[in-house]
């Protein structure tokens, strides 16, 4: 019997992030509730679209203190990750997007969202 209580026990990572990197909540074609996660650009001069990823909306939760949020995945899991790239203008002056969809392990999503997370608070230092 423990066993199997030993077997379902699985290794869990917890992501944390801001409240302004969650999305509003939104249906998916399964009919659960979901939630799109923003990743910032690590490098504060790249303007181009954050990188975003979707949870269910249950498995998104504030921290007790209201000002941060975080999540739990799988640590041996992996979460597809979608980012926006300019391709070009088309005919009518408008800018032609194409979305690049890279499937990443859920250690390296923990690092790129807390890693941003980091970089985003940390206070710069001015030269004397």
């Amino acid at each position: 019997m423990e066993q199997t209580a030993e077997k379902k026990k699985m290794d869990e990572i917890t992501i944390k992030f801001g409240k302004g990197c969650v999305g509003e909540p939104f249906t998916g074609k399964d009919g659960k509730e979901y939630k799109q996660i923003l990743i910032p650009n690590k490098d504060e001069n790249d303007h181009s679209p954050w990188a975003t990823f979707v949870a269910r909306s249950n498995a998104v939760h504030e921290d007790q203190y209201g000002k941060g949020m975080w999540m739990k995945l799988p640590a041996d899991g992996h979460t597809t990750v979608r980012k926006d790239h300019c391709v070009g203008e088309g005919a009518d002056g408008k800018k032609i997007w194409e979305t690049e969809k890279t499937k990443v392990s859920n250690r390296d999503l923990k690092g790129m969202v807390e890693l941003s997370l980091i970089h985003i608070s940390e206070p710069t230092r001015q030269a004397e």
